[in-house]
């Protein structure tokens, strides 16, 4: 029986083999790109929130604006990072934490930026390892 089995399966193998095409050596790349998408970050729409004062922005941001960016994923931060991140600015810039409205952030282990509203002003906020460096007004 295993005679017989051995046999049929070596002669299924070379059917299988005489019935495939030669490989051709000469290979014909060919690569046609129709379109291109480039995606970037949506920009945050802060008219009627932040102007221009000259030496510094003057923003109106409220935490229910706050509450929108986080939504909309324009701030990614944990809960806790927040209310750490808001009472620092408060300390730094003598106002109330309920003040400090957070109007954008990303961070990762090491590095962060964050831009905020304290007592209406907008700051800029670096953060490099466990320090923290602000800006009044950059563009």
């Amino acid at each position: 029986m295993r005679k017989i089995l051995s046999i049929l399966l070596f002669f299924s193998f070379i059917g299988i083999g005489l019935a495939q095409e030669p490989i051709n050596n000469e290979l014909e790349i060919t690569t046609t790109i129709d379109e291109i998408v480039i995606k970037t970050e949506a920009y945050q729409n802060l008219n009627g929130k932040v102007w221009d004062m000259g030496p510094y922005y003057y923003c109106k941001f409220t935490r229910s604006d706050e509450r929108q960016a986080v939504l909309d994923g324009f701030i990614t931060l944990f809960p806790y990072r927040m209310e750490e991140l808001r009472r620092k600015v408060a300390g730094d810039h003598g106002v109330l934490i309920t003040d400090v409205s957070i109007i954008n952030g990303r961070e990762s282990a090491r590095y962060g930026s964050f831009e905020v509203c304290a007592g209406g002003t907008k700051y800029t906020y670096i953060k490099r390892g466990d320090q923290y460096v602000w800006y009044r007004k950059t563009k």
